[in-house]
């Protein structure tokens, strides 16, 4: 009889912890489409400087841990730094990446409400993305933005490879990097 109570104690205690995710740094993880082993880099901003971080998948799986106490913008990337997907990501949130090397704008995030909304985003623009229609994504961006302007995916989209490419300013030199390779020099 007690052990049959301990039991119970045990299992409700393992259920609790389980659901207690740790709010000090975030988790990406994800699975590469074709099992490959490969470098993955994940790159954001911490709040006190550039991040970027490196491993290297197994069978085409990883996982990164890393810390960013407010929103941002991480950009998941290869070896040779071809975009593969993006997500908006503070502590204590976990992503879900299911990510097509071969066809970046196929590859999927998940795990919350922003990086779920960027993700849409991309996928609902594709068309754009793919031709590398800067003033047709550009305008979408600010459409989103107008229509979203406290949303925390919003700021990154705003912002999201002003650095870039051939000063096209706004959103499109960072989505036009997770289309097709494009025949320009490459962004870094």
């Amino acid at each position: 009889m007690i052990q049959r109570y301990l039991l119970i104690i045990a299992a409700a205690m393992a259920a609790i912890l389980s659901a207690c995710s740790d709010d000090s740094l975030f988790v990406v993880e994800g699975r590469l489409a074709d099992g490959v082993d490969r470098q993955i880099s994940l790159s954001f901003f911490d709040g006190n400087g550039y991040k970027v971080m490196k491993t290297t998948s197994i069978d085409g799986s990883f996982r990164l841990e890393a810390v960013a106490p407010a929103y941002s913008l991480v950009s998941i990337a290869d070896q040779d730094n071809n975009l593969l997907a993006s997500a908006i990501v503070r502590n204590g949130d976990e992503i879900s990446l299911k990510l097509d090397p071969a066809e970046p704008i196929n590859s999927r995030a998940s795990g919350n409400k922003p990086t779920e909304a960027f993700d849409a985003f991309i996928h609902d623009n594709a068309e754009s993305i793919i031709k590398g229609d800067a003033a047709s994504i550009n305008a979408a961006v600010v459409e989103y933005i107008i229509g979203h302007r406290d949303s925390p995916e919003s700021g990154p989209r705003r912002t999201a490879g002003v650095s870039g490419g051939r000063n096209e300013g706004g959103g499109a030199a960072h989505f036009r990097r997770q289309g097709p390779p494009a025949p320009t020099t490459p962004m870094g």
